[in-house]
């Protein structure tokens, strides 16, 4: 029987996936929010797309322009994705 997904039961699941799609190690993720590497490595590649391209990432944050606390936990994910404080 397979068994579930540790990271998708996560109440910040939501955030690890955004971390990962912006292009964030699975590594950094783990090291950052206390998940075993093997569990967040199984999550990207069984639930979460590659990387987004710059040109995606700019209409993802133009979608999200009217939604402001969307836009904003998306921007300091992409910004710590790309090692910025």
């Amino acid at each position: 029987m397979p068994r579930n997904c540790s990271v998708c039961a996560r109440a910040d699941a939501d955030a690890v996936n955004v971390m990962l799609a912006a292009g964030r190690s699975a590594r950094s993720v783990a090291l950052g929010l206390g998940i075993a590497d093997d569990a967040v490595l199984r999550h990207r590649r069984g639930h979460v797309p590659p990387p987004l391209s710059p040109a995606a990432r700019a209409a993802v944050m133009r979608a999200l322009e009217p939604f402001p606390d969307a836009l904003a936990a998306v921007s300091d994910a992409l910004a710590s994705s790309r090692g910025r404080p």
